[in-house]
């Protein structure tokens, strides 16, 4: 455990995925507070941001128990809430918070964040099995999971280099795609990359 988010080798650990997501000028933010689920957005660039949130209660089975659409408009350099939901008197489930600017499509992975009521450890968490498979691009993998699973991390040791993204949760019948960017040309084989994932590290 130490402050360095990069190891010896200038790999990404963990808290640097994390740490490039909330230093991002365009974020999303929630929090438990008083029995209420209070999801913020924030905006530091220079201009006004029109951003559409998708809030899903779900269970650790997988199951969606709620869910709320919210859209906002955040003023330049300024953080806004825009939603605040009361917390259900209910164990095992998780919110998952999906978003996306105004106008498009399709949710950005780096808007999309995981609150739990409560400690990670006061659950009983899914034993899931995470997939890996290869696609036809060099270096790049698809990953599903038959249970959902949290801080899922694809890690090549052997190989200098970082995924473009990891440490995210991924829910049963949900693919993720990721590529490895590799810092001398070696790119990994299916063989060469092990993932992990929260359940699994103290199961």
């Amino acid at each position: 455990v130490s402050w360095s988010s990069l190891d010896h080798a200038i790999g990404w650990k963990t808290l640097h995925y994390h740490a490039r997501r909330f230093y991002l000028p365009l974020a999303l933010a929630a929090r438990i507070d008083n029995g209420r689920f209070v999801l913020s957005g924030l905006n530091d660039t220079h201009t006004a941001v029109g951003i559409d949130a998708r809030i899903r209660r779900i269970g650790l089975d997988g199951t969606v128990r709620d869910e709320e659409t919210v859209t906002a408009s955040l003023p330049r350099d300024r953080a806004v809430e825009m939603s605040s939901l009361v917390v259900p008197d209910e164990a095992d489930f998780f919110y998952l918070v999906e978003g996306r600017r105004a106008g498009t499509t399709d949710y950005d992975p780096s808007l999309r964040i995981v609150t739990f009521p409560d400690k990670f450890k006061r659950y009983d968490l899914p034993e899931a099995t995470v997939q890996l498979a290869a696609t036809a691009e060099s270096g790049a993998f698809t990953l599903s999971a038959d249970r959902t699973a949290f801080f899922v991390k694809p890690e090549a040791s052997e190989f200098a280099g970082a995924f473009d993204d990891a440490s995210f949760a991924l829910l049963p019948g949900e693919t993720r795609t990721v590529r490895f960017r590799s810092f001398d040309g070696r790119m990994p084989g299916t063989a060469d990359v092990a993932v992990t994932h929260l359940a699994a590290t103290y199961r």
